[in-house]
C-alpha cells in the first residue's frame, strides 16, 4: 500500500490539472486565440519588413558610388536613406545642380538627426501594436512629420530657397526634371 499511494497520487494530480485546463472554460480559449492571432500578426509585419528591406539591397545592387556615401541609380524614382550602422544616400540617377545639393542637404539632414534609427525603433513599436489603427496613424505622421522637418532645415539655410526647393519637391511628386516643372508653372501663371 506505501508503495502504491504516491504513483496513485501522482496520478490523481495529473488527472485534476488536465480537468482543471480542460475546464478553464470560454475565457481561456479566447485569450489563447487572441494570443496566438498578436503573435501571427507580429510575425508577419517583421516577415514584411525584412522582405521590403532584402528586396530593396537586391534593387540597389547595381548602385553606382557617386560620392562617400551617395550611390546613384535608374532603378529609383525618389531619394532616400539605406542602412543602420552606416547609413546611404540613394539617389535617382540624374540629379543635378542645385536639386542634388538640396536634396543631399536634406538626406544629410537625416542622417545627422539620427533618423532612420528612430523610424526602425517605431516600426518594431508598430510590430508589437500592429493590431492598432492609432499606432499605424503614428507612425505615418511622425513619418511625415520628419520629413517636414528636413524640408524646413534646409529652407533655413539660405533666404529666398523657396521657389527653387519646392520646384525640386514637386518634380520628384510627379516624376518630371524640375526643368519641366519650371515650365509647366511658368505657363500657367
Amino acid at each position: 500500500l506505501p508503495v502504491g499511494q504516491p504513483v496513485a497520487g501522482a496520478a490523481s494530480a495529473a488527472a485534476q490539472a488536465a480537468t482543471r485546463a480542460a475546464g478553464a472554460g470560454p475565457a481561456q480559449s479566447w485569450l489563447t486565440a487572441g494570443m496566438v492571432l498578436w503573435c501571427a500578426g507580429m510575425a508577419a509585419m517583421l516577415v514584411y519588413g525584412i522582405v521590403s528591406y532584402l528586396r530593396l539591397r537586391r534593387l540597389l545592387s547595381d548602385a553606382v558610388r557617386a560620392e562617400e556615401n551617395v550611390y546613384e541609380t535608374d532603378r529609383i524614382q525618389s531619394p532616400f536613406i539605406l542602412g543602420l550602422i552606416r547609413p546611404k544616400i540613394y539617389l535617382p540617377l540624374g540629379l543635378e545642380g542645385e536639386t542634388r545639393a538640396y536634396v543631399l542637404a536634406h538626406e544629410g539632414y537625416h542622417i545627422r538627426r539620427r533618423d532612420y534609427l528612430v523610424k526602425l525603433a517605431a516600426f518594431l513599436l508598430l510590430t508589437l501594436h500592429w493590431f492598432n489603427p492609432l499606432c499605424h496613424l503614428a507612425f505615418h505622421l511622425m513619418s511625415r512629420d520628419m520629413e517636414m522637418r528636413c524640408d524646413e532645415w534646409v529652407l533655413s539655410r539660405e533666404p529666398g530657397l523657396n521657389k527653387a526647393y519646392s520646384l525640386s519637391l514637386l518634380s520628384f511628386a510627379v516624376l518630371l526634371p524640375v526643368e519641366e516643372v519650371a515650365e509647366y508653372q511658368d505657363d500657367t501663371h
